[in-house]
């Protein structure tokens, strides 16, 4: 079936739907030559008494039966559940095994117990040398020999095809599918391709590209932040270091945003239905921050929570935990500000950490000048991650944060799953402050030491290159 473009970037029941309509209309082609034989032969049509003819024309019988809808009885089409039959591939290491069995049966014999056509199964007998060759190689998973399968139509267009992909993915530019056959389609000079679904998919395949979901945003070019790190951060810090040689003990604080629906788009259901709805609270927007601390020797300072509104009531009311709770006085929104960031240097990190340990640690930040430039916590050196450097450098990220969210989730999912309660408007109720502090408190809690201390492994492998270069031998 030639399928335009749009019909491929159409959405996946819409294609399910074209591709049941391709089948309907081979089932109507088949109705329409069996009315026309009848026309033609009107004394054979009594072998089937669902049809009579009639003044040249093909009646139903008065049953009650519809021509469109009727089954018929003969030259109808198998009936299965999808348009393509499904061949069965076997390895060259099944092949291979087959043939043995040829020791002690016959070809015909063997071929008739796999269902393999005799045309195959010689082909696989001239072949026996090389699968065995390739089974010594440790290379029996393969499907076929080198060289094997039908041959690309245009192999020199096909390799300026995969240049073009990677030399736009090295860009960081998106492709997608509308794009690639549009492009694929200016730039041919032949007339043998067509650029259809099936070769889409097949160039697609034997090329080892597939359809990926975007990992992160790219705003900055990474040479340029790789270049900061290793030739700013880490030597500033490492001189830091040299000169306090005391400092041994790094924190790291950041602030994540947890949401109160932790919807997936995907979830276990049965294969092939349509319509796939998720309980969820409609809460998708509403989240609450929390500010989390951990040093390098696997402590865990408590996590500061952050609601949205006064709570001038809710504060009595509520239950910390091994948190602490502070509103942000706003109700449109839980985000930290320097007054919070403030409050959590007393309330978490001088109330936690003593002075003895203060005097010997390093608090490492994000470059988020306009909450921390304004205070620091007493008696601690402050040092700030690059700016868009904190996926390769922040402990929390690289280590906890991850965690901590995938636990929330599954946390989610059973806490909606029992969550049988509903608003008078008739939609289900979203999670109260008290669960979620006593989520928080539990999943921090479950978090281990070993997990925090190997989060810094990315600080002590810069520290050490540095140490390494200058042979100081400063860095354990």
């Amino acid at each position: 079936m030639n399928m335009s473009i749009y019909n491929f970037f159409a959405p996946a029941n819409t294609i399910d739907n074209l591709l049941e309509r391709n089948k309907n209309l081979l089932e109507e082609n088949k109705r329409l030559k069996m009315k026309i034989n009848a026309l033609k032969n009107p004394e054979s049509n009594n072998s089937n008494p669902k049809y009579k003819v009639e003044n040249n024309e093909i009646q139903a019988e008065e049953d009650g039966n519809n021509i469109e809808n009727n089954e018929m009885d003969i030259d109808d089409p198998p009936k299965c559940d999808s348009p393509l039959k499904k061949r069965k591939n076997y390895s060259i290491l099944s092949k291979y095994r087959i043939l043995q069995e040829l020791d002690n049966k016959k070809t015909s014999e063997v071929a008739k117990k796999y269902n393999i056509p005799l045309s195959t199964f010689k082909g696989w007998k001239k072949n026996e040398d090389k699968y065995k060759e390739l089974i010594l190689k440790k290379e029996g998973n393969k499907q076929r020999l080198e060289g094997g399968g039908r041959k690309i139509t245009d192999p020199e267009y096909e390799i300026f095809l995969v240049n073009w992909i990677k030399s736009e993915r090295q860009k960081k530019n998106q492709i997608s599918y509308f794009r690639f056959i549009k492009y694929a389609k200016e730039n041919y000079k032949g007339n043998t391709l067509k650029f259809s679904i099936g070769w889409l998919q097949k160039f697609l395949l034997r090329n080892n590209f597939s359809y990926r979901k975007r990992t992160t945003t790219c705003f900055i070019d990474e040479n340029i932040i790789t270049k900061k790190i290793n030739e700013e951060f880490f030597p500033e810090l490492y001189s830091f270091i040299v000169d306090n040689p005391n400092k041994t003990i790094f924190y790291n604080m950041d602030e994540i945003r947890i949401e109160l629906d932790c919807i997936s788009d995907k979830t276990i259901d049965v294969k092939g239905i349509k319509y796939v709805p998720i309980k969820n609270s409609n809460s998708e927007r509403k989240a609450y921050t929390i500010a989390l601390c951990i040093s390098n020797r696997g402590r865990k300072l408590k996590p500061f929570i952050l609601f949205d509104g006064k709570g001038t009531n809710l504060l009595k009311q509520l239950d910390p935990k091994n948190t602490i709770i502070e509103f942000t006085q706003k109700l449109n929104g839980s985000y930290m500000n320097a007054d919070l960031f403030k409050k959590w240097c007393e309330k978490i990190y001088d109330a936690e950490v003593n002075l003895e340990e203060k005097n010997n640690s390093i608090l490492l930040l994000d470059n988020c000048g306009s909450i921390h430039d304004k205070f620091s916590p007493k008696d601690t050196q402050v040092f700030f991650f690059p700016a868009n450097s904190t996926k390769y450098l922040q402990p929390l990220d690289l280590g906890v944060n991850k965690i901590f969210k995938g636990k929330f989730k599954i946390f989610w999912e059973e806490w909606m799953a029992n969550n049988n309660k509903t608003t008078s408007s008739g939609y289900t109720k979203s999670m109260d402050r008290q669960t979620f502090i006593n989520a928080v408190s539990r999943i921090w809690e479950e978090i281990e030491q070993s997990v925090i201390i190997n989060s810094f492994n990315e600080i002590t492998k810069g520290l050490k290159k540095i140490d390494e270069d200058l042979n100081n031998n400063i860095i354990e």
